[in-house]
């Protein structure tokens, strides 16, 4: 690498220095002063240099867009990091150097000729240099490039000022923007001032007429209350000329009620003396009655006595008749007691006699076979016990190992259940397929996560790190017309899922690419199709997108054990992927670590539902074998209790005829005791009979004394009735006269409570009526605004005297009349007319102000744009003549055109239009990813970047990459332009970074190449000498050529 030459111009870098920075140790570049272009394999660090320029001349980290901060670009295991770029000055001795040294923390030192400096002062000699690294037109990073090409019409033309037009463009655009959306505010305002002036005015304008009736109606209502204390002064006159009339009525009717009052009192005391004699009367009645009362009483209790006798004579007969009956009773008791004991006794002598001894032993032998049989019942009824415990205990393991596989099995719903939490739209789904199978043709599966079984639950991490998260909750259809029918019904429900199509294939359509057994000799253990269990059409489906019959898994190994013919194979917790480059061939593997499963880990145990399938057979072998001996207990069990109960029954006849003699000769000793005591019960019936003679006697003699005394107190009784029936009857008279009285006396005092009532009312008259007056002078002195009838003066009464009540309330009534027809604005109203008045003066000064404003601000915004408007459109222009240039040498058309929006003061709709066309035939076709290609994008976008770039004057350009995404034939014309535009003389210093160089093309002078190598093993750049490596290898080379 040389010094800097003659050709350098003022701003070019001749050396950059990089130690310590992203991926580089220590290096030191010298460029040339036109198209550098540094080419080396990816991750080699060929940006790193572009980024050394960006961060040691001020660039923010951002622009770089591999950092936000300058600690980011610390080498890994470093401290610090020192950046040195050297500047060319022509006519001068010494070049500019320019030293930033940063560390962990950003902090960051400057030396400025080996000198420290304030940033500052950095700054300032780079911005005296035109050095601009924030500039897309001097410094354009690889993912910037990309973000080029994404912009939108608006975002082109704000990058395309501040790239390459005059900093107060970009200033006076935003400024525009700002001012245009004022404008349309300014203008809003003045109109919805406007409206509510309008509104205003027309408010006003409805209310007026309401409001000089209003007016009107206040005089009318001065003369109405006029009128109305007029009517005051009437009404009172005549309220208490009616008081003075009623008083006078009832003053007479109390002088007549006092006089009525006095002629009553005589025939009220005659009235008491007769009311004194009837009480006398009554005492004496009372007396009479008691002794009457009591000598009832006394011929009551006789007459008891009489009764109680009587009812003893009763007794006695009814007691004799009923031992006359118990006698007759006992007789015909002892009858029947003795033909009994006959038949007894004749039972007995026909009864045959048995050999006592021969039942003994016969009832022993029939005993002991009988406990033999039990025992033997006890023994088979021990028997079906144990068959019975044997059958429970083993349906009761089979049950356990149902509910066991049950749980095993569910993981349908487990899954269904996680699926719930993950994707709601596939849950909701999978329920309405489950309802509605009978809707297709041929059958289409839940998905994916619900129907893979794993043989192991260790290997549901590889499977679903192997198949993407959108294919797991994918619906799988066999037929193309079943999938567009579950389609349309999920979007009638709006339910977004993923449905996909697949036929069922055979195994043998998907063969491995090397035997399992030979794939186990290199470690691993199987591949992922065997693991994995589901329908033939999802495991086609699996086969062909993902080549799951094609990916090893081995748990535990060596990555260098793996065969070469893989490119994707799992060993313990990491995938391998191996990738080709498509520009030098070279391999790459890329290695992922890998996460545990979330869907597929919940999977059904094999193994453990082989062993509860082998329990359950062999349980329900146990319960055959039981319900067979059970069976065969149960068959000896009925024979043997058959013979038992014919044993018995032998027993049971011996038994009881040896025990019936004994207890027939039991019966007929009991029932001769039985005669014996009934005949010594027998009862003498002449001597009751005598007995309850005697008692009658008695009784009647007592009967004769008690009538007797019933006489004599009958006689007493028929006197004193007699006396009191005279003082009853002298009573009644006394109660006839005095109830004539009382009549009198009751007329007379009603037509006193009546006199009574009607002066009680006419008070209560008199009082209302005064009352009323009272009110009514109390009105009429409000009216009049005094606070005593005396301060009426004679005036006043004069002028109400002039008049009458008709014709006052005459004119009172025209008056009311009138004011009521009027229409009249209500006080509220009359005040808001007076508001709003006053608001409309207030609102026409505010509009006056506001459309002011508005023409002074549309002045100053007509003015700023009459100054941006015609140089936009100048560069505009000029960018797109260099464009078409561009275009023409590739034998394409373009152009750049201002897009200007309908309203031409929306200055944020103003926006540059990129129109290309590719083909002869095409017409020029606005620039999108809907018109173009990937490649003719990035062709259009790079030969814009240029057009831009040779409008800006800079001491130098980087450019990262500029040629990613172009055919091979786009990028070869690409690049000869750029090396014509470079060999120009006045052409900037270029960086030009590129992954590859392309074969068969002419690199003219002006082309310096920089590879860049980087590895552990390369020499520090002090101690590489170029010149002697290339000699080295030409010897080399010359040593073969002669060997060969």
């Amino acid at each position: 690498m040389g010094h800097a030459d003659g050709n350098f111009k003022t701003g070019n870098i001749c050396r950059i220095y990089i130690r310590d920075f992203l991926t580089l140790d220590e290096v030191e570049v010298r460029p040339k002063p036109h198209l550098n272009i540094i080419c080396g394999s990816n991750g080699s660090g060929k940006s790193t240099i572009l980024c050394a320029i960006c961060i040691c001349l001020g660039g923010k980290p951002a622009v770089t867009g591999r950092g936000k901060e300058v600690s980011d670009f610390v080498k890994h295991g470093k401290e610090s990091s020192t950046v040195e770029v050297e500047i060319f000055i022509e006519g001068q001795e010494s070049n500019v150097v320019i030293c930033r040294k940063f560390d962990l923390s950003n902090k960051s030192s400057w030396r400025l000729q080996g000198k420290e400096v304030a940033k500052k002062q950095v700054d300032a000699k780079i911005a005296s240099l035109h050095i601009e690294v924030d500039n897309l037109c001097q410094f354009l990073p690889q993912d910037r490039v990309a973000n080029f090409a994404k912009m939108n019409p608006k975002q082109l033309l704000e990058a395309t000022e501040k790239a390459v037009g005059d900093p107060s463009l970009s200033e006076e655009h935003a400024h525009l923007c700002t001012s245009g959306d004022r404008l349309v505010m300014l203008q809003g305002r003045v109109k919805d001032l406007e409206n509510q002036l309008s509104l205003a005015v027309k408010s006003n304008a409805q209310l007026k007429d309401a409001v000089a009736n209003h007016e009107t109606k206040v005089k009318l209502e001065d003369s109405i209350r006029k009128l109305q204390t007029q009517r005051l002064w009437f009404l009172y006159d005549q309220k208490r000329q009616l008081h003075t009339q009623q008083k006078e009525i009832c003053d007479k009717k109390r002088t007549e009620l006092e006089k009525r009052h006095k002629e009553l009192e005589p025939a009220q005391r005659l009235l008491d003396q007769k009311q004194k004699m009837a009480l006398e009367l009554k005492h004496l009645q009372k007396r009479k009655s008691e002794e009457i009362m009591k000598n009832q009483h006394a011929a009551q209790e006789l007459q008891k006595q009489y009764e109680q006798q009587d009812e003893r004579i009763q007794d006695a007969l009814r007691e004799l008749a009923g031992k006359r009956q118990e006698e007759e009773q006992r007789q015909r008791q002892l009858g029947d007691m003795n033909k009994q004991l006959n038949v007894l006794q004749a039972q007995l002598d026909n009864m045959p006699k048995l050999n006592e001894q021969e039942v003994a032993i016969k009832v022993r032998e029939l005993t002991q076979k009988i406990h033999g049989a039990s025992q033997s019942l006890a023994q088979l009824q021990g028997r079906q016990d144990e068959a019975l415990m044997t059958k429970r205990a083993a349906e009761r393991k089979i049950a356990a190992c149902e509910k066991e596989m049950k749980i095993i099995q569910d993981v349908k719903h487990q899954r269904m259940d996680l699926l719930q939490k993950r994707n709601k739209d596939a849950y909701i789904a999978a329920q309405w397929l489950e309802e509605n199978k009978n809707k297709f043709t041929a059958p289409v599966y839940l998905p994916m996560c619900l129907l893979l079984n794993l043989s192991d639950p260790k290997y549901a991490k590889y499977v679903e790190n192997r198949i993407s998260g959108n294919d797991l909750v994918s619906f799988v259809c066999e037929n193309k017309e079943d999938m567009n029918t579950f389609k349309h019904a999920m979007d009638r429900q709006r339910t977004r899922v993923n449905i996909v199509y697949a036929s069922p294939q055979p195994p043998s359509a998907y063969t491995p690419s090397m035997p399992i057994e030979e794939l186990r000799m290199h470690g691993f253990e199987t591949y992922m199709r065997e693991c994995v269990d589901a329908p033939p059409a999802v495991l086609s489906y699996l086969c062909r997108n993902y080549d799951i019959h094609r990916i090893p898994i081995a748990r535990r190994g060596d990555y260098g054990s793996a065969p070469q013919i893989f490119n994707n194979f799992y060993i313990g917790d990491r995938r391998y992927s191996k990738m080709r480059s498509r520009y030098d061939g070279e391999w790459s593997t890329s290695i992922q670590h890998l996460r545990e499963a979330e869907l597929l880990h919940i999977t059904v145990d094999t193994q453990r539902m082989e062993q509860l399938r082998r329990d359950i057979e062999l349980s329900q072998q146990c319960i055959r074998d039981a319900e067979k001996e059970s069976q065969e207990a149960a068959t000896e069990n009925a024979e043997l209790m058959q013979q038992l109960e014919t044993w018995r029954n032998e027993k049971r006849v011996l038994v009881s005829r040896k025990d019936e003699r004994k207890v027939l000769e039991q019966r007929i000793t009991q029932k001769k005791s039985q005669v014996a005591r009934c005949a010594a019960g027998c009862v003498d019936m002449k001597a009751e009979e005598e007995k309850a003679n005697a008692k009658i006697k008695v009784q009647i003699g007592a009967m004769v004394k008690v009538t007797k005394e019933r006489g004599v107190s009958v006689d007493g009784w028929v006197v004193k009735l007699e006396k009191h029936m005279q003082s009853v009857v002298k009573a009644r008279v006394l109660a006839a006269d005095i109830q004539r009285q009382r009549q009198h006396l009751s007329a007379t005092t009603q037509e006193l409570a009546v006199l009574e009532d009607e002066v009680t009312k006419g008070s209560r008259e008199v009082d209302v009526l005064k009352t009323d007056a009272q009110t009514a002078l109390q009105k009429l002195l409000r009216g009049l605004g005094v606070t005593h009838y005396k301060q009426i003066s004679s005036e006043i009464r004069e002028q109400f005297q002039s008049s009458n009540l008709e014709e006052t309330e005459r004119q009172l009534a025209e008056e009311e009349a009138h004011r009521d027809c009027l229409v009249t604005a209500t006080d509220k109203e009359v005040e808001e007319y007076k508001k709003r008045e006053a608001e409309m003066r207030q609102l026409q000064c505010r509009l006056d102000d506001a459309r002011a404003a508005t023409d002074s601000h549309n002045t100053d915004l007509q003015a700023i744009k009459e100054s941006w408007l015609p140089r936009i459109a100048k560069l505009t222009e000029d960018i797109s003549t260099k464009f078409s240039q561009f275009m023409a040498r590739l034998g394409c058309a373009g152009e750049v055109l201002l897009s200007r929006p309908e309203d031409p003061n929306a200055f944020n709709l103003y926006g540059t239009s990129i129109r290309v066309s590719f083909r002869d035939h095409e017409k020029l076709r606005e620039l999108t990813a809907q018109h173009q290609s990937g490649g003719e994008r990035a062709m259009s976008t790079a030969l814009y970047l240029m057009a831009l770039q040779s409008l800006t004057p800079v001491p130098f350009r980087c450019v990262d990459e500029i040629n990613q995404g172009m055919d091979p034939i786009n990028e070869r014309q690409m690049l000869n332009m750029l090396m014509e535009t470079e060999a120009q003389q006045n052409a900037s210093q270029y960086f030009f970074v590129t992954p590859k160089l392309l074969t068969d093309m002419q690199y003219g002078e002006c082309v310096t190449t920089m590879v860049v190598f980087n590895s552990q093993t390369m020499l520090p750049h002090s101690r590489l000498n170029l010149k002697r490596v290339l000699r080295v290898r030409r010897q080399k080379k010359n040593r073969e050529e002669q060997t060969s």
